[in-house]
Parts: C-alpha cells; structure tokens; sequence
C-alpha cells in the first residue's frame, strides 16, 4: 500500500529517494441474513459502490487473518462497517494458509461470506497480492504484511500447479454466494513475468466463473492499458493528497475505459488521513465524479497502516467522527438508511488532521510555523507527502536529485540537534514545493493569499 510510490499505499518503508522516484466446528455454522434485510442493487458502472478494505482488527496480515479466524470479531465489525452505509468489501485472501490447511481455509472463506451475507454487504476477495514482505511468505508471516505468494513464486513456472488449485477452490467456494461483487486477481501487481501471470489467472478465473466480473488492483491508472483486455472492471488506486491527483488518474483510467468498451472503473483503494488524504474530500470527489471506491481501510488494528488509516477501533469506536458522518451522508444520498451512531475514542490522533487546505496552509507559510524537535515529524511527514503527491502527478522531474540532497541536510542537522539548520532546510524545501504547486496547478495561489 505505496506500491503507487508507496502503497500507503505499498508502505515499503519510506525514504524519499524511493518516494521521488517515482503503492472446524464453527466453520459448519452458517450466518441468517437479518430479518427483512434486503440487498443495495450495484449498478451496472459500479459507481454506487461504497467500499471499505478489509483486514480483521486482530490480523497484522492477510495470512494473520485467515490462519487465526475469529468469526465473532468479524462478526461484530461487519455490523460496524455496515452501520456507515457501506455496501462492499475488498478483502485479502492468502495462499499459504490455502497451502496448509486446504479445505479448511476454503471453510473459513465461506463463513466469512456468509458472515457478509447476513449483513447485505458484497465482497471482492484480491487472490494475490505483491506488496510487502518476504519474497517467499510462508504459514508462520502473522507478524506482518506479506506478498502474496511473492515474486519468486510468481516467476517460478513450477508453482503455477499449485496456484491453481488454490485458485480454482476459492472460486468454485465464492462463486455461487450472494454476497460476491466481483474477483480481484492481484493487488498493485509488481515483478518479473507478473502480466503472464495476470493473464494466465484472468482467463482461469473467467473460465471458471464466467458469471461475475474480474479485475486488477493496480497501484497507477496508467497500468490498466495492461489488462485492459483481461477485465471487465478496470481499477486503480489514486492516492495523492490533492483533488489533481484524483481528477488526472481518474480521467486517465477514463480515457481507457472509453477504448475499450466503456468498462466501469473503480477505484479500489483511497485516503489516508495520517499523510492528508481525508476520506471526506475522497468522499466528496467520488460522488461528484460517480467513481465507486474502496477506501482504505475498515478496522484501525494491528497492521502497519494502523496509524494512518482507519475508521473504527475493535471496540467499536472511531477515532474521528467527521468521516464518518461524511460516509454516511453519502449513503443516505444514495438512498440508504445509515444512521447508526459511534462513540469517539478520545486517544491522541497519531497524525496532524490537515486536510487540503490545512496542507496547502502549512507549505505556502512554512517559514511562519514554529519547528521543533517534538513537532518536526509531523510536519516533516506532511511535507514529505506532498512531494510524493507531487510526483505522482509527473511534476517532480528534474527536481529529484536537488530534494535528495536538501532532505539529506535536514536529516543530518536533525541528528546534530540544530534545529536551525532543519528550518533552513526544510523552509526551502517548502518553497519549492509550493512553486510547483502553483505552476502546475495543484493549488490556486489566489485562494491563498
């Protein structure tokens, strides 16, 4: 999750000169659909989908989430999700615990659609994964986010074997559910020979299932000229802190749609609160623009991505209510009665809660605002995000090399404790940063005078 220069978006962890260069018996249990429940119709350009990734708050990692299944927890956090209006989930599904516990894994999946089910809420399980993690993810990766099944084994000819009776199980077990919206074949696919092995697991997955749509999670809109062919939906990711960012991917990812038939496009993850990318002006974007989406992400857990994403805690209380009420206004616009009420957790957020104006607020006046050691990573973290939104959107060129070295002076200032030093720095990184904001129109400079 900055697979897109990061996954938060792949979070590979991030350095700017990575950055710039550019993300069994419970399972026999079924689960009654509520009394009288009945399912949202997704239209057929999927623009009402209101989605949430999903990985289960006690799970570090897919393989966490599937090897120690707790059908209670999810249980209560699809009520959770649910009661915000959203009518999907993009969830992580993990060949090795397929590997080691074969039809008990495929047990668990079932359980958790029909988990889905009983709360009308549809799923895109993501087969395969590329971001993070050991190149060879094995049943014992609960500690953290891991490739699913890794670049190794996505080159190796020898395990496409065993990826397609994994692949061939979960389909015939999710193909006949009510609740499945469509199969994600890979998520921010990366690596040698991975268009082979997209192709190979689209035409398998069609063939198998030729009832519901395929798709492709990738990092960058561009990508989907890949798949194009491959498709029925084309997805991407548009992270990025401000409205341009949304608006060029969307209308790239447009402009391929077009070209091939008008598939639907859906943008299969989106925001991040902690580096500015609110869920209220993704909200916002997407409706006005009838993209559906799944943010990232449902459950503030145990993952890496804890402290920057997330709407609700385990318990069932949200660390900030504004999103919420956000979502759930859209889905009330949209027809849809979601007015359940969370209790605010009153923990210290880990993050500034800035969003674009806050941001653009913050760049444009930097030499104004006090620096100090116990604020500077906040403030670095936001500055350092907007050069990555920046770079995503093609501006950032021939300034690379200049914002490696004025970061590096900032870093060594920093271990020195010359705070002195660290403003200077930073203040001309601001600076630049601001300029190309204004020229290439991410902001507009009379609005912030």
């Amino acid at each position: 999750m900055l697979q897109t220069l990061g996954r938060l978006l792949s979070y590979r962890p991030l350095v700017w000169v990575a950055v710039c260069l550019m993300p069994m018996s419970i399972l026999a249990r079924g689960a009654e659909p509520n009394s009288g429940a009945e399912w949202e119709r997704i239209r057929p350009d999927f623009s009402n989908v209101r989605g949430l990734n999903y990985i289960a708050s006690y799970a570090p990692s897919d393989v966490a989430m599937w090897r120690s299944y707790d059908r209670d927890q999810i249980d209560r956090e699809l009520g959770l999700i649910k009661g915000m209006g959203a009518n999907s989930l993009r969830v992580w599904l993990a060949w090795v615990v397929y590997d080691v516990e074969g039809d008990k894994f495929i047990g668990k999946f079932e359980d958790f659609l029909s988990l889905c089910e009983k709360h009308r809420i549809t799923v895109m399980p993501i087969l395969w994964d590329s971001c993070f993690g050991d190149e060879l993810a094995s049943y014992d990766d609960v500690k953290d986010w891991v490739a699913n099944p890794g670049t190794k084994r996505v080159a190796d000819a020898s395990f496409r074997k065993s990826g397609d009776e994994y692949v061939r199980a979960v389909v015939a077990a999710g193909s006949d559910n009510p609740s499945l919206l469509a199969w994600d074949i890979m998520n921010e696919p990366s690596g040698p020979k991975v268009n082979e092995w997209l192709k190979h697991y689209c035409h398998l997955v069609k063939a198998a299932d030729p009832k519901h749509p395929l798709t492709i999670g990738w990092a960058h809109a561009s990508s989907n000229a890949i798949s194009a062919d491959w498709v029925d939906v084309m997805s991407y990711h548009p992270y990025g802190i401000f409205d341009k960012n949304r608006q060029t991917w969307t209308e790239t990812v447009r402009e391929l749609s077009k070209k091939h038939g008008g598939k639907p496009i859906l943008a299969s993850e989106a925001g991040g609160p902690g580096f500015g990318q609110r869920y209220e002006e993704c909200l916002e974007f997407f409706e006005r623009e009838h993209v559906g989406f799944h943010l990232f992400e449902a459950m503030i857990g145990t993952n890496r991505f804890r402290n920057i994403t997330g709407f609700f805690y385990p318990d069932g209380s949200v660390r900030e209510i504004d999103p919420v009420k956000a979502f759930q206004a859209l889905a009330q616009r949209q027809g849809v009665d979601a007015n359940r009420e969370y209790k605010l957790n009153s923990s210290e957020l880990p993050y500034l809660t800035l969003g674009v104006e806050g941001i653009t607020d913050l760049i444009l006046h930097w030499e104004e605002k006090e620096l100090t050691a116990e604020n500077y990573q906040r403030h670095e973290s936001l500055l350092k995000w907007t050069f990555i939104s920046l770079a995503w959107g093609g501006v950032l060129g021939d300034h690379i090399e200049h914002v490696q070295a004025v970061k590096q002076r900032a870093d060594d200032a920093l271990k020195n404790g010359d705070m002195a030093e660290v403003k200077k720095a930073t203040s001309e990184l601001a600076r630049l940063a601001a300029k190309l904001l204004i020229e290439h129109k991410f902001i507009d400079a009379a609005d912030h005078p």
